[in-house]
């Protein structure tokens, strides 16, 4: 039998269609997998001109569920889960907010030892394993990035806002952007990429190499990206940016050094400022830092020069060199050894009751503080007496209140989410986690490259984004079932919305479970996104083509 014609599907779905009619259209339905593309499509499409047209009030909050499970059913799966559910809250809440004894300290899954080395291990991984994938992230990371910025500086010209400054901007970029191979040196997927001694580099080079060896001269920036070791020997005259798991700086740095990775030594000198995020970090004796150095590490070592202040946070910090300035520390222990000089002050702020180990041989000029912080020695139940901490709920609150009620206006769709059982729930949960850890992954590969980096960047604000909504989707879902409104309008959402906020945030502010509860939360809404991405998907494949 032949399909029907669309407007045929319409009369159906407007209830126009006799049962005569009816039942011949169904029975095609049930055949036709495009038939019921279109009829799905073209339900949308009523529901989305009913909303504009305000013909009816939006059925986008309607939490109940879709067909209604047996009692026993539910009972059966949601109770076990909420039982394990309060059982893995309370261990995850006494690991994060107790601590573990030192013997098994390694089992908190928030302490840095060994997280550097495993990152670069699943960095290393996708890049050498999936190298297919690589090159196609890459290649459409260029394409849409430079696709994006050709479409906006079309729209601007199109639309003839600003004509002048538009044409001036035009001007400037192309000015500023470097001819293919004239100011920038690509290495990308190269096993070693080395710059021998006596040999000068007058462009920024970027690599992309399991080996970094520069003997010679950089007259530019370097800019390496996820190599397995960084030997620098020689000098580059410009800043030095880079992300090794093993990076060790001999020779002279003219700029900045900023440095990504597991072990960080420097023996030579950077006339500049040093920023680094490691496991370990190395300041070598006879090593000298022009300007200020700035760790964020597990362990450094200072035994050379830093031209003006240093600051480390992080578990330990010894200084056995020279600190022109101040030294600042936000650690668990803090050593000047014998040799240490420190031209200020030492300020330690402990999260443990601690302070400053100073040998006979340093000498401070300066003051030497050690302070505990402020939360290490206030009791949890003693935040809940400050009416700050209620100030700073209110706050949240409303804030949440008033970007969710703007979201719900604007894309009323975005809240049509179901829980009805436990498999709905485990599910999100599963959606979320996926999201949550191949997001940041997938952007780490479209950064990669130079011209992904500005797609990069748009996916991230993104991604920060749905992780702010997905607390506001997973408070709408369980505000509407609290509240249980009698219609469906947005005073009827409003205060579903306020009801569900009140509860979230005062959940994830209690103590031992509050830090698990936010997980839940986040991981739940993530998966809430998901489905709705997804469904948005799905409907505009099925739209039939105008």
């Amino acid at each position: 039998m032949s399909c029907f014609p669309e407007s045929t599907y319409a009369f159906y779905l407007d209830g126009e269609l006799a049962p005569d009619e009816r039942r011949p259209v169904e029975a095609h339905l049930v055949r036709c997998r495009s038939c019921r593309a279109l009829v799905v499509a073209l339900r949308e499409e009523a529901g989305l001109l009913a909303d504009v047209l305000h013909e009816r009030a939006p059925r986008s909050f309607r939490l109940a569920p879709r067909s209604a499970p047996p009692p026993r059913e539910l009972a059966l799966g949601l109770l076990p889960m909420v039982g394990l559910g309060v059982v893995a809250l309370a261990v995850l809440g006494w690991i994060v907010q107790s601590g573990l004894p030192a013997g098994i300290g390694w089992l908190n899954p928030l302490r840095p030892e060994g997280a550097y080395a495993m990152a670069f291990d699943l960095l290393f991984l996708l890049r050498d394993e999936v190298p297919g994938l690589l090159r196609l992230l890459a290649s459409l990371a260029a394409v849409g990035s430079v696709s994006l910025l050709l479409l906006v500086a079309v729209s601007a010209l199109s639309r003839r806002l600003e004509g002048t400054l538009a044409f001036g901007l035009g001007l400037l970029v192309l000015a500023a952007a470097p001819a293919p191979g004239a100011a920038l040196e690509l290495h990308l997927h190269e096993d070693e990429v080395a710059v021998p001694a006596g040999e000068t580099v007058d462009r920024t080079m970027v690599v992309n190499a399991d080996t970094v060896r520069v003997d010679g001269t950089v007259d530019g920036d370097l800019i390496v990206v996820l190599a397995d070791r960084l030997l620098l020997r020689g000098e580059v005259r410009g800043n030095v940016f880079c992300s090794a798991r093993t990076i060790e700086v001999s020779g002279r740095v003219q700029g900045n050094l900023h440095a990504v990775g597991e072990k960080v030594r420097l023996d030579g000198e950077v006339g500049g400022n040093l920023y680094t995020l490691a496991e370990l970090v190395t300041v070598a004796e006879g090593a000298r830092v022009g300007r200020d150095a700035t760790h964020v590490a597990h362990g450094a070592s200072v035994e050379g020069a830093v031209g003006r202040d240093l600051f480390l946070l992080g578990e330990w910090l010894e200084v056995s060199g020279a600190v022109a300035r101040h030294v600042e520390a936000r650690a668990e222990r803090v050593a000047l050894l014998d040799g240490a000089r420190v031209g200020g002050d030492v300020d330690a702020l402990f999260w443990r009751p601690s302070k400053v180990e100073v040998a006979p041989g340093a000498v401070v000029a300066g003051e030497v503080r050690s302070r505990l912080h402020e939360q290490a020695h206030r009791t949890r139940m003693q935040r809940y007496a400050r009416g700050g901490f209620y100030a700073l709920l209110a706050i949240r609150l409303g804030a949440a209140f008033a970007l969710g009620l703007l979201f719900y206006l604007v894309v009323p769709r975005l809240f049509a989410v179901h829980l009805a059982t436990a498999g709905e729930l485990f599910r999100s949960l599963g959606l979320g986690f996926l999201a949550l850890v191949a997001t940041p992954i997938a952007l780490v590969l479209v950064a990669i490259t130079l011209f992904g980096i500005p797609l990069a960047l748009l996916g991230l604000a993104a991604y920060l984004a749905a992780l702010y909504l997905s607390g506001i989707l997973v408070a709408a879902l369980l505000g509407t079932q609290v509240t249980r409104p009698r219609t469906e309008t947005w005073r009827s959402f409003a205060l579903a919305l306020l009801a569900g906020l009140a509860i979230v945030i005062v959940a994830s502010e209690l103590p031992w479970v509050g830090v698990p509860i936010r997980v839940f939360v986040v991981l739940t809404g993530l998966g809430l996104v998901v489905e709705r991405l997804r469904a948005a998907w799905q409907a505009a494949r099925a739209a039939p083509a105008v």
